[in-house]
């Protein structure tokens, strides 16, 4: 698998576009592949029925170069391209993850946390 930088953690984030599929079932099909060899691979609903496989997130500069350095291997598509958080909609790959609420603090929610009960001291006998 290819290794590239870790995931951006600020604002700007930026996603490698690799390819849209018409359908669900046949972007399932291929981001398995692309899974299969490469690190950082998501799926996006693009809306009207199209869905997206990208790389990332990454910040804009790393996202450059992983497309630059991929392009060149003929690992991704030539036609490949950057693209931003607000390109995609509801992700549906990796199962149960999703990048862009881990992108997006006012996505985010916190389970509060159960105070719990102190525990009983025993008292010391001199």
């Amino acid at each position: 698998m290819a290794a590239f930088p870790a995931r951006a953690q600020e604002d700007g984030l930026a996603w490698v576009q690799i390819e849209a599929q018409p359908s669900l079932a046949q972007a399932r099909e291929s981001i398995r592949g692309y899974a299969a060899e490469l690190v950082d691979v998501n799926g996006f609903s693009l809306g009207s029925n199209w869905y997206a496989i990208a790389l990332g997130p990454y910040n804009r500069q790393d996202a450059e170069q992983v497309l630059r350095v991929l392009r060149a291997e003929g690992t991704i598509p030539r036609d490949s391209y950057i693209a931003e958080r607000e390109d995609y909609q509801q992700q549906f790959w990796p199962v149960e993850a999703s990048t862009l609420a881990q992108t997006s603090p006012e996505v985010q929610e916190q389970p509060e946390a159960t105070p719990q009960a102190a525990p009983a001291l025993e008292p010391q006998i001199s």
